[in-house]
């Protein structure tokens, strides 16, 4: 029972972040991996006296947008005589993370308070954490499929975007609106929080995941979202529906080693593999899971998370 890691992918990420806020989950865990978690919005702290977050005040804000007052019968009709095009009304990741509709809710008992405070204030378990995601880890079309509804969410921050993921303006509309998505869904996310993990003296190590199936390298921009999982549990060559190369399985054998070292030792460092640092906020390093193996090195992206973060703190693009 002193030996349980806790690990997910996405909305199981999230779940692993809740989990290290969670006070009926203290002590239950050694250690912790949020692979690809979706990360709730953070422009804001919650201070004294202002209302939490929770699902009926997402509801009555949305009944609200709908011009529904009231909690009674009549409110209760309005809102299930709404036409579904109003419901949808523009709703995609992008926009249901705006507001406020992703992640787990406040309700004071399971999840004390909001994600990011308990970050900020030191109060998530004090356990050794793998954080990071897939370097094509985003949706596109997450905010639409036209290049404006790519870019809107920068705001006045543009074109400083534009001369980032297409500095010759006539990139590939899929391929620098995936790694928008990315960095600002997942990778960015993952950085801060690994920055909040470590200023508390806790244990941190950051990755990246890049590897392709060697089969669909000439369709695959990069490692899309959850394309790790089969490697980690060697069920890529039934996920993929090929048979995997020597290289494919010695990909996987490598990831998963890193995994299950950390879970027997709390430490991410098997035996005969790269060394993986723990991750420092002045050196930005990270693994980076490459087709050519495990590489630790400074975060490629840092530029792009670098803009991801002003993003996040002007309250943009969440």
């Amino acid at each position: 029972p002193e030996q349980v890691t806790i690990f997910g992918n996405s909305s199981g990420g999230s779940s692993v972040l809740g989990l290290m806020i969670s006070p009926l989950a203290t002590g239950l865990f050694a250690r912790a991996i949020a692979q690809s978690s979706f990360a709730p919005p953070r422009n804001a702290r919650v201070g004294p006296g202002t209302e939490r977050l929770s699902a009926e005040s997402l509801g009555l804000a949305f009944a609200a947008r709908h011009g529904i007052e009231g909690d009674g019968a009549e409110a209760l009709a309005a809102l299930r005589s709404l036409p579904a095009t109003e419901v949808v009304d523009g709703l995609h990741m992008g926009t249901q993370r705006s507001q406020g509709g992703s992640g787990p809710i406040v309700d004071g008992h399971v999840i004390p308070v909001p994600m990011w405070d308990a970050y900020l204030d030191g109060i998530q378990a004090p356990v050794p954490l793998i954080v990071g995601g897939n370097d094509a880890d985003g949706f596109y079309p997450f905010f639409g499929g036209t290049r404006d509804q790519v870019f809107a969410g920068f705001g006045e921050l543009r074109p400083e975007a534009e001369a980032l993921y297409d500095p010759a303006g006539s990139g590939e509309l899929h391929r620098y609106g995936t790694y928008v998505g990315a960095d600002l869904m997942f990778l960015e996310p993952a950085r801060n929080l690994a920055r909040l993990h470590a200023a508390h003296g806790h244990p941190t190590w950051v990755y990246r995941f890049s590897y392709v199936p060697e089969s669909l390298r000439e369709s695959r921009i990069g490692a899309w979202h959850a394309s790790e999982v089969p490697f980690l549990f060697d069920t890529h060559r039934i996920e993929f529906s090929q048979e995997p190369t020597e290289n494919d399985s010695l990909a996987a054998d490598r990831f998963r080693a890193y995994w299950l070292a950390f879970a027997r030792t709390g430490r991410p460092a098997p035996e005969g593999l790269p060394m993986w640092p723990r991750f420092d906020a002045d050196e930005d390093v990270l693994l980076d899971f490459l087709p050519a193996g495990p590489v630790a090195r400074p975060d490629p992206a840092r530029d792009r998370l670098d803009l991801a973060e002003r993003v996040a703190e002007s309250g943009r693009g969440d």
